[in-house]
């Protein structure tokens, strides 16, 4: 039944994962514990969940169990990412700043988790915040969009709309496509005049 837990995990079946878990626990009130326990080839049900994008069953492990989301291997960043995900739909994004964190520890140069950080502060209402980690990010990897997008967000929340405009000018010049920059382009150049 050990074996069987981490496939539920992996396939996505949270009903058969509750049941599983309940009938490994044996009554005992550790529910979390027997999952931990339960591992398939060494790899674990959160494991499993977050491999496969089965962000349901990662959610009722990482929230409802308490699972341990930093018994990853280096590498295993993409389970801390899919726990974040999770975690900033239902937690909100103080506690996706900590697993943020978390990652960006194992892995100190991933602009990508800067620019998470920066998006959860501005969800936050922090712009000062915000805007040093999309800066950062924009130090790190100057032709990327994205780092200019979160720039122009943070200085649009900080009211400074002319250096919105500018670093969303910049955002735009690398992907006119993206109508994402464009909407806010319009919005600083709106505020603006």
């Amino acid at each position: 039944m050990q074996h069987v837990l981490p496939r539920a995990a992996r396939d996505g079946d949270l009903r058969l994962l509750k049941r599983l878990a309940r009938a490994l626990d044996k009554g005992r009130g550790r529910l979390r514990e027997a999952v931990e326990a339960a591992k398939e080839e060494g790899v674990g049900a959160l494991h499993h969940a977050a491999r496969n994008e089965r962000i349901t069953v990662c959610r009722y492990l990482v929230e409802e169990l308490g699972v341990d989301v930093d018994a990853v291997d280096d590498e295993d960043i993409f389970l801390i990412m899919v726990s974040i995900r999770a975690k900033m739909t239902t937690m909100g994004s103080l506690h996706s700043i900590m697993l943020l964190e978390q990652a960006m520890d194992l892995d100190p140069d991933d602009a990508t988790l800067l620019s998470n950080r920066s998006l959860c502060w501005l969800r936050m209402g922090d712009g000062e915040k915000a805007l040093r980690d999309a800066v950062e990010c924009r130090e790190m990897r100057a032709d990327w969009p994205k780092s200019c997008y979160r720039q122009g967000a943070a200085l649009l929340l900080l009211q400074d709309y002319n250096s919105a405009c500018e670093a969303l000018i910049d955002g735009f010049k690398l992907d006119m496509e993206n109508a994402e920059i464009e909407n806010a382009l319009r919005c600083a150049s709106v505020a603006l005049h």
